[in-house]
Protein backbone atom coordinates (compact mmCIF):
# COMPACT_ATOMS: atom_id res chain seq x y z
CA UNK A 1 0.00 0.00 0.00
CA UNK A 2 2.70 2.48 0.88
CA UNK A 3 4.14 1.89 -2.59
CA UNK A 4 1.33 4.04 -3.99
CA UNK A 5 2.83 7.11 -2.32
CA UNK A 6 6.20 6.53 -3.98
CA UNK A 7 4.87 5.49 -7.37
CA UNK A 8 5.58 8.68 -9.31
CA UNK A 9 4.90 7.06 -12.66
CA UNK A 10 1.22 7.56 -11.94
CA UNK A 11 -0.22 10.86 -13.13
CA UNK A 12 -2.91 13.29 -12.12
CA UNK A 13 -6.18 11.82 -10.90
CA UNK A 14 -4.74 8.32 -10.77
CA UNK A 15 -2.04 9.38 -8.29
CA UNK A 16 -4.59 11.33 -6.27
CA UNK A 17 -6.85 8.26 -6.16
CA UNK A 18 -4.02 6.00 -4.94
CA UNK A 19 -2.93 8.46 -2.24
CA UNK A 20 -6.55 8.90 -1.16
CA UNK A 21 -7.00 5.14 -0.90
CA UNK A 22 -3.82 4.85 1.14
CA UNK A 23 -4.84 7.58 3.58
CA UNK A 24 -8.32 6.11 3.86
CA UNK A 25 -6.86 2.69 4.68
CA UNK A 26 -4.33 4.12 7.13
CA UNK A 27 -7.12 5.99 8.90
CA UNK A 28 -9.00 2.74 9.36
CA UNK A 29 -5.86 1.00 10.62
CA UNK A 30 -5.36 3.72 13.22
CA UNK A 31 -8.96 3.25 14.38
CA UNK A 32 -8.45 -0.51 14.63
CA UNK A 33 -5.24 0.02 16.62
CA UNK A 34 -6.87 2.39 19.13
CA UNK A 35 -10.09 0.41 19.47
CA UNK A 36 -8.67 -2.18 21.91
CA UNK A 37 -7.32 0.64 24.10
CA UNK A 38 -10.77 2.18 24.47
CA UNK A 39 -12.36 -1.23 24.97
CA UNK A 40 -9.92 -2.01 27.77
CA UNK A 41 -10.73 1.31 29.42
CA UNK A 42 -14.43 0.44 29.28
CA UNK A 43 -13.76 -2.99 30.79
CA UNK A 44 -11.74 -1.38 33.59
CA UNK A 45 -14.72 0.85 34.36
CA UNK A 46 -17.02 -2.18 34.49
CA UNK A 47 -14.58 -3.93 36.84
CA UNK A 48 -14.42 -0.81 39.03
CA UNK A 49 -18.19 -0.90 39.39
CA UNK A 50 -17.93 -4.58 40.32
CA UNK A 51 -15.29 -3.81 42.95
CA UNK A 52 -17.40 -1.01 44.44
CA UNK A 53 -20.52 -3.19 44.52
CA UNK A 54 -18.67 -6.05 46.21
CA UNK A 55 -17.19 -3.68 48.80
CA UNK A 56 -20.65 -2.34 49.58
CA UNK A 57 -22.00 -5.87 49.88
CA UNK A 58 -19.20 -6.80 52.30
CA UNK A 59 -20.03 -3.75 54.39
CA UNK A 60 -23.70 -4.74 54.47
CA UNK A 61 -22.75 -8.24 55.60
CA UNK A 62 -20.36 -6.86 58.22
CA UNK A 63 -23.11 -4.55 59.54
CA UNK A 64 -25.45 -7.56 59.79
CA UNK A 65 -27.87 -6.31 57.14
CA UNK A 66 -27.37 -9.36 54.91
CA UNK A 67 -26.31 -12.90 55.68
CA UNK A 68 -23.17 -14.65 54.47
CA UNK A 69 -25.29 -16.72 52.08
CA UNK A 70 -26.88 -13.58 50.66
CA UNK A 71 -23.44 -12.03 50.28
CA UNK A 72 -22.29 -15.02 48.27
CA UNK A 73 -25.42 -14.97 46.10
CA UNK A 74 -25.16 -11.22 45.45
CA UNK A 75 -21.45 -11.47 44.68
CA UNK A 76 -22.22 -14.20 42.15
CA UNK A 77 -24.87 -11.98 40.54
CA UNK A 78 -22.47 -9.04 40.38
CA UNK A 79 -19.83 -11.27 38.78
CA UNK A 80 -22.31 -12.59 36.20
CA UNK A 81 -23.27 -9.03 35.27
CA UNK A 82 -19.61 -8.08 35.04
CA UNK A 83 -18.91 -11.03 32.74
CA UNK A 84 -21.96 -10.15 30.63
CA UNK A 85 -20.89 -6.55 30.07
CA UNK A 86 -17.24 -7.42 29.46
CA UNK A 87 -18.50 -9.92 26.87
CA UNK A 88 -20.65 -7.25 25.25
CA UNK A 89 -17.64 -4.93 25.03
CA UNK A 90 -15.53 -7.70 23.47
CA UNK A 91 -18.22 -8.52 20.91
CA UNK A 92 -18.62 -4.84 20.02
CA UNK A 93 -14.87 -4.59 19.43
CA UNK A 94 -14.90 -7.59 17.09
CA UNK A 95 -17.93 -6.21 15.26
CA UNK A 96 -16.40 -2.75 14.90
CA UNK A 97 -13.05 -4.16 13.70
CA UNK A 98 -14.87 -6.09 10.96
CA UNK A 99 -16.85 -2.98 10.01
CA UNK A 100 -13.75 -0.78 9.89
CA UNK A 101 -11.67 -3.26 7.91
CA UNK A 102 -14.26 -3.68 5.17
CA UNK A 103 -13.56 -0.82 2.82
Amino acid sequence: MRAAVYSFSLRGAELSKKVGELLHTLGYEVQVETLPKYAEEAKVQVRNVRRDAMEQLKKLEKDGLITEDELKRYNDQVQKLTDKYVGIIDSLVVEKEKEVMTV
